[in-house]
């Protein structure tokens, strides 16, 4: 996810909240939107978000991207419901921290992407007749939870 505007509750401009807003909960929903339409026309798929462990926890300086991440998740909530109806599997992803370039400095003991990416694929394999609703999974250093 989109984390720019790592501060205090007071230092939060309406920039930054726009900002996180556009990437994580608008392209989120819209992208759902477009992929569940089409199918839920061939009554299968299946619609992955991918949210934060954030939403599990809570940390200073992290208000703006654990309120989307929120609202990814009540959203995806809605969706699991909504898509189950037309024969579509959703998953949603509460990745802890990720090695990614996304960081300014590199995190080796954090997930690898290619770890992250295995445990998705999981989801989407899994047997016919099983959705993974939810899938929450960390390094094994992180301790904030």
């Amino acid at each position: 996810g989109f984390n720019k505007a790592k501060a205090p509750i007071p230092q939060i401009t309406a920039a930054d909240l726009d900002a996180s807003y556009a990437v994580n909960v608008r392209a989120p929903i819209l992208l759902a939107r477009e992929a569940l339409r089409d199918m839920a026309a061939r009554r299968s798929g299946h619609i992955v978000n991918v949210l934060s462990s954030i939403v599990h926890v809570k940390m200073e300086n992290y208000a703006i991207y654990t309120a989307m991440k929120h609202a990814l998740h009540g959203f995806t909530g809605c969706l699991i419901k909504e898509a189950r109806a037309a024969g579509v599997k959703v998953t949603a992803v509460y990745p802890g921290g990720v090695n990614t370039t996304f960081r300014p400095q590199p995190r080796p003991d954090y997930l690898r992407p290619e770890s992250a990416a295995r445990m998705i694929v999981a989801c989407i394999t899994a047997p016919e007749d099983v959705v993974v609703h939810e899938l929450t999974f960390r390094p094994m250093v992180e301790t904030n939870f």
